[in-house]
């Protein structure tokens, strides 16, 4: 079973991007501290969908966020032709855990209120996409021909 389940603070700003069909993603980090060794590990994540539309609209440096998903790991060359692993998170539900009002213009149970279900602070994003496997797929087949 390959199931990850965080809850930190994201570490930087989330970077929105787009595949060259068109489908939009959000790539970020998630700062998640270990009490035991005090440490903080700062582990990188992809959202695709419904959870990469709710990050974008409604995330940024600092919040505190849950998700849950599976880790994804690819292998690429570098520009000296070394293999590089890079591991992240790829999100299938994200939990916002707002620290700050929500202004009117982002009102987020008039927006999509379809898509989530609220719970005081505590909001839950689960993406219905099957095919995520395959779009990963074809983006690192289509970074690989650049």
């Amino acid at each position: 079973m390959n199931n990850v389940v965080l809850v930190g603070r994201l570490s930087q700003e989330p970077l929105i991007k787009e595949t060259s069909s068109g489908r939009k993603y959000v790539s970020s980090q998630i700062a998640v501290n270990d009490r035991l060794k005090e440490t903080t590990y700062f582990i990188p994540f992809t959202a695709w969908g419904k959870n990469a539309d709710v990050i974008e609209r409604y995330c940024q440096k600092g919040d505190m966020i849950g998700i849950t998903g599976k880790l994804v790991t690819i292998i690429t060359e570098d520009e000296n032709g070394k293999s590089r692993k890079n591991v992240f998170v790829e999100v299938e539900n994200v939990e916002l855990m707002m620290t700050r009002p929500i202004s009117k213009e982002n009102n987020i149970e008039e927006d999509i209120e379809e898509e989530i279900e609220v719970d005081d602070k505590f909001w839950e994003i689960k993406d219905e996409d099957d095919d995520l496997d395959d779009e990963i797929d074809k983006l690192l087949n289509e970074e690989e021909e650049e």
